[in-house]
């Protein structure tokens, strides 16, 4: 008996082990993942100011040296889904939340599926395409959980349920990918609660922390250290984390000022609304028109890579170029939200005009046959929207112009992000807890708990949000494919 009580306390100090392994490991994940888009953002850079014969200033090369480059990145990241594993499209958000909830998907959380995810992700992303890393980053927390579950099945796992103790160690897989996406440990441990298992006790919301603690901590140490912005060791760097707004300690706000907050949320709301409805309609085109893998599906990836590229690379060249919003087309999604909320000017035409295009870019991109996500698109649109919100209130002539002490107009974006974002996934807890944590101030708490219930009441009125409608369809469809035993219907709902 004292034997057993032995190693039933060695596998459960191996447990603590192994739940740190996997935040590690999902941290390391995020930086290879963050490094690889920053070198490959800079090497696409490269070659086409190269095809421009050296020529410096705004106009870096031609437009065609550019919409090659993205749809060479591209054409990588769709034979990896395409050809390899079409499990690893798209964000993997709805189908991990059906694997938590009882609907086995084939393939979801293989070994194979997290060595096409987390590459594919990087070459999508880095592509130019209106995509995140940071849904993915949930999906590939997932699949290193399941790896390492199923490799301490033996011995660590045999004294108990395997079941439960490997779905467990998956919900704390997802939630230190939020934390490894976005510095956000709390935020995480919310998201795992909220959005992950359907049954939540203190002990894995415990297990859930330690991961995302241990996510975290790797995510900021390499961070730092490899962007250059602290010294290797030195914690607690601004912007430590692969997905940050920057800093908005030193900024305020009126407390008539909630109430235009709460407006932007409730825009944010019917936004996310018309945004899932459109991109429903495209996800039911694509069921019927688009296999789930092979040439077909890799020749949409690259028509979206071919349109969504010339975007970038024309508009620009034909409206501002040089300007603080022509250079939003082209940077990676994480600088230009750092962008939005800093201190520059925009003007107010390119940002709407940027807004609206990157809006419906992303809603026809989701569901393609490459990874991405969601969270960096909407909150990028959503930031353009609020920023140029922000703008309008500032102006000579508006409402902030003779009252002193109101917000300036990048806490604006920080705003309309949270309301875009709210209104198309109809996140509240997690997401309030995200952004606090990303804006590194206590101080907007409020106005993103007012901005965040504004969009998901808006969004409400219409339709479900993102995540929860494509999770019971994926689920719906998951059932299906075991009953018929054709597993192909399965693959087809990841979209």
């Amino acid at each position: 008996m004292a034997q057993k009580r032995g190693q039933r306390k060695i596998h459960a100090g191996l447990r603590w082990v192994v739940l740190a392994a996997v935040g590690c490991c999902t941290g390391l994940v995020a930086v290879g993942v963050d490094t690889g888009v920053s070198l490959a953002f800079g090497a696409r850079d490269q070659l086409v100011h190269g095809v421009a014969g050296g020529v410096r200033g705004p106009r870096r090369g031609p437009p065609s040296a550019g919409v090659a480059s993205c749809l060479a990145l591209a054409s990588v990241a769709g034979v990896l889904v395409c050809f390899v594993e079409p499990q690893a499209a798209g964000s993997g958000i709805p189908e991990v939340k059906c694997h938590l909830n009882g609907i086995e998907i084939p393939h979801l959380l293989a070994l194979r599926t997290l060595l096409v995810k987390a590459p594919g992700v990087m070459f999508s992303v880095a592509a130019g395409l209106p995509c995140g890393k940071e849904g993915p980053m949930i999906h590939s927390g997932a699949c290193i959980a399941s790896v390492l579950s199923r490799a301490c099945a033996e011995r660590l796992l045999q004294p108990y349920r395997p079941d439960i103790e490997a779905r467990d160690l998956v919900a704390a897989g997802a939630s230190c990918g939020v934390a490894a996406a976005f510095g956000a440990p709390l935020g995480g441990v919310l998201f795992a609660m909220e959005e992950g298992a359907s049954f939540f006790d203190p002990d894995t919301m415990l297990r859930c922390f330690v991961c995302c603690a241990a996510a975290t901590l790797t995510t900021h140490f390499f961070i730092s250290g490899v962007n250059g912005w602290e010294a290797w060791g030195r914690m607690g760097a601004d912007g430590g984390a692969p997905a940050s707004f920057g800093r908005f300690d030193q900024s305020g706000y009126r407390i008539w000022e909630l109430a235009v907050f709460a407006l932007l949320g409730a825009a944010g709301g019917l936004l996310g609304a018309a945004f899932n409805s459109a991109s429903s309609a495209i996800r039911r085109w694509r069921l019927r028109n688009v296999p789930p893998r092979g040439l077909p599906r890799l020749l949409e990836v690259l028509a979206i890579t071919f349109v969504v590229s010339s975007v970038a690379f024309v508009v620009p060249a034909a409206t501002s170029e040089g300007s603080a919003a022509s250079r939003l087309y082209r940077a990676p999604g994480t600088d230009s939200l750092r962008s939005l909320s800093g201190e520059g000017e925009f003007d107010k035409g390119g940002l709407l005009v940027f807004g609206v295009l990157y809006y419906a870019m992303a809603c026809w991109t989701y569901g393609a046959g490459v990874p991405s996500g969601l969270f960096v698109p909407s909150l990028l649109a959503g930031a353009a929207f609020g920023r140029l919100a922000g703008e309008a209130l500032s102006g000579p002539f508006g409402l902030q112009s003779d009252v002193e002490g109101t917000s300036d107009a990048g806490v604006y974006a920080l705003v309309g992000a949270t309301a875009l974002l709210a209104g198309n996934a109809r996140i509240t807890i997690s997401l309030a807890a995200i952004l606090i944590e990303a804006s590194g101030s206590t101080l907007w708490a409020v106005p993103i708990f007012v901005t965040t219930m504004c969009a998901k009441w808006a969004g409400d009125v219409f339709n479900e949000g993102s995540i929860t409608y494509r999770s019971t369809r994926t689920a719906g469809l998951c059932w299906k494919a075991a009953q018929t035993r054709t597993p192909s219907l399965c693959t087809r709902g990841t979209s």
